[in-house]
């Protein structure tokens, strides 16, 4: 297992993720597929900074299985004959998974190589939004929360790219 420090965490973040690991990590050598992140902000200026191995070489590192949750969906909506019953069903549960707080340290797939490094840095926004957040204070705050004051900007953003296109701007 190769692990592959914070300095390519953030350059992820900034969009040369495939270009710093194909660099130092050629396909042919190794292939990224997890990704183990700490989601917890620390304070740089009260010199209390973590080493590496007080989060990441511990056993309590939560594994991620998001084919688990896809077969916990098909295993509730299975027998469902209706398709709107069977969204309803399939959003009650991925609301119930969102309002479950992030472990401190989890390890997760990534389809880098498939998908490209935007669902990678989307999972990593969101994870740092919701560390954001804790740190502030707001400790309940949740993917859910993040989701539900994300959507309405989303149809606001959809509203006037539809209004810019009609000319009625």
């Amino acid at each position: 297992m190769i692990y592959i420090g914070m300095l390519s965490i953030y350059t992820a973040k900034s969009g040369q993720s495939r270009k710093t690991s194909d660099k130092y990590f050629p396909r042919t050598v190794a292939k990224l597929t997890y990704i183990t992140v700490l989601n917890r902000v620390f304070n740089f200026f009260d010199g209390n900074l973590p080493k590496h191995e007080d989060y990441f070489d511990q056993e309590s590192i939560v594994i991620q299985e998001p084919e688990r949750m896809l077969n916990e969906i098909e295993d509730s909506t299975s027998s469902m004959k209706n398709p709107m019953e069977k969204l309803k069903t399939a959003l009650t549960i991925l609301e119930n998974i969102c309002k479950q707080a992030l472990p401190e340290v989890e390890r997760f797939p990534i389809h880098f190589y498939e998908d490209g490094i935007s669902a990678l840095d989307g999972r990593l926004v969101l994870r740092e939004t919701v560390a954001l957040q804790h740190w502030k204070g707001n400790k309940d705050y949740s993917s859910y929360d993040l989701i539900q004051e994300t959507i309405p900007k989303m149809a606001l953003i959809d509203e006037k790219s539809d209004a810019q296109r009609r000319g009625d701007t």
